[in-house]
């Protein structure tokens, strides 16, 4: 069995560099704290809190040295850091920071806000604060129609970063026809495009496709989502997943792998495939 690895897969730019900087603060710190999962990657963060880390899922005046996560948080966990004098070492991608600060500016503008991408992920949660909590979602094609549109106000459009390349062209297009005042930005980040991109690409040349990630990783999910509608696909988390039935009849497999899966599970994987006559 032929078996090909992606050529983006694993840790981005955004989380390499936040799991980089954990470690060393880690090291630098005798208490050092992480406002919910760094990374959405179960293994690695278990990792990071073997080491030290000690994840909260709330900010409290003891947290003296607090680790903002690679997806961003809420403005309100700033201010209260602010306020309390807390050391905040902020690992938000800088994709993410972007979006905060293109939606502050507008919401202060006076435009509407609406975010393109899943309202309950804790990236779109910390976008939505840079506006008051006040932005409309969409979080599919349909959900276009839903919007509640005034012709009097300007809208300005965000991505989610992980958000499906192949819906963007689409939601744009709606949009541009139903929305008389927009202005749209395209803040989907190029790790994610070029992940997506070369997920089609593989997806279209081999007979079966393995997509790794945690979960509750976004981007690894559109990864899977877009995979399966090419050929058939599984999604696991790491090789504990895996059978050798899984790949009876298939001459060539294609494996890729969220931008928040690190490189020491993706080498399982490709261990144990290996050794699958």
């Amino acid at each position: 069995m032929e078996i090909i690895l992606s050529k983006f897969s694993g840790y981005c730019y955004g989380v390499k560099k936040a799991v980089s900087v954990a470690d060393e603060s880690i090291d630098k710190y005798e208490d050092i704290y992480s406002l919910g999962s760094l990374i959405h990657n179960k293994r690695a963060v278990e990792k990071l809190k073997n080491k030290g880390l000690q994840v909260v899922d709330k900010l409290e005046e003891k947290n003296k040295n607090i680790i903002f996560r690679s997806h961003g948080v809420e403005k309100k966990y700033y201010d209260y850091a602010s306020k309390h004098n807390l050391n905040v070492i902020d690992t938000t991608c800088i994709y993410v920071k972007k979006i905060h600060q293109i939606v502050e500016e507008k919401y202060r503008e006076g435009y509407e806000i609406i975010i393109v991408g899943s309202k309950k992920h804790p990236e779109v949660i910390g976008i939505n604060s840079w506006s008051d909590y006040k932005a409309q979602f969409v979080e599919d094609i349909a959900d276009t129609g839903r919007l509640d549109i005034d012709d009097e106000k300007s809208y300005a459009v965000v991505f989610q970063t992980t958000f499906n390349i192949e819906k963007y062209t689409k939601i744009v297009e709606i949009l541009k026809e139903k929305i008389k005042n927009i202005e749209i930005f395209n803040t989907i980040c190029s790790a994610t495009k070029k992940r997506q991109d070369f997920a089609l690409q593989l997806a279209e040349e081999v007979d079966m496709m393995i997509v790794i990630g945690d979960t509750s990783s976004s981007n690894s999910k559109k990864l899977y989502e877009l995979a399966s509608e090419k050929v058939k696909s599984i999604f696991i988390e790491d090789v504990a997943e895996l059978e050798e039935t899984m790949f009876d009849g298939v001459q060539k497999l294609g494996v890729t792998a969220g931008a928040s899966t690190p490189d020491f599970v993706i080498d399982e994987v490709i261990d144990y495939l290996k050794k699958i006559d």
